[in-house]
């Protein structure tokens, strides 16, 4: 709403909340992977040790039905931890991409190329971000960058502003 009405400083405070909202769930989410993991852990840990006293002969079959049952168990506990075991992702490509335009749009060319760059590192692919970078760097004076993110953005589908592709064909003709 506050990029809608052009309050762009407020755009950038909602945007960087938002960022810092997604990681603090993230985090929460990493905890509790490795909560879960730990209670794996030990599970394996007492299937292995009751496997060990059958062995010894020491004690009968508690929970399983016998040396082969057990190692049954684990190994479907070992690969259940490598199966479900997700990658806990970085921040989502829009949230850089509308906060590296509201620094923009704010003025802080510094602050939206560092967003764009971030926008394109989660995906390479996206073409609004290499075009707002070639702006950037347009308007920054770095007129080999900007066409090379020109290219970049047309190779990923994005349509180019013309104005845009001549402004920076200008640009390099004049150096």
């Amino acid at each position: 709403a506050a990029m809608n009405t052009k309050r762009f400083p407020a755009a950038v405070a909602a945007y960087l909340a938002c960022r810092d909202a997604f990681l603090t769930n993230r985090a929460r989410l990493a905890t509790h992977d490795m909560h879960a993991e730990r209670l794996l852990d030990d599970q394996i840990r007492a299937l292995e040790d009751e496997r060990t006293l059958l062995a010894t002969g020491r004690v009968v079959a508690m929970l399983s039905g016998g040396p082969a049952d057990l190692d049954r168990r684990i190994a479907e506990m070992r690969a259940a931890r490598y199966h479900d075991a997700t990658t806990i992702p970085g921040t989502p490509a829009w949230i850089s991409l509308a906060l590296g335009s509201a620094y923009f749009r704010s003025g802080s060319m510094a602050d939206a190329e560092r967003e764009y760059r971030e926008t394109l590192r989660a995906d390479p692919k996206i073409g609004e971000a290499h075009n707002n970078l070639a702006v950037v760097c347009l308007q920054t004076g770095r007129f080999q960058e900007a066409d090379v993110e020109l290219k970049a953005a047309e190779r990923a589908g994005f349509r180019v502003n013309p104005q845009l592709k001549e402004d920076v064909k200008k640009a390099l003709a004049a150096r």
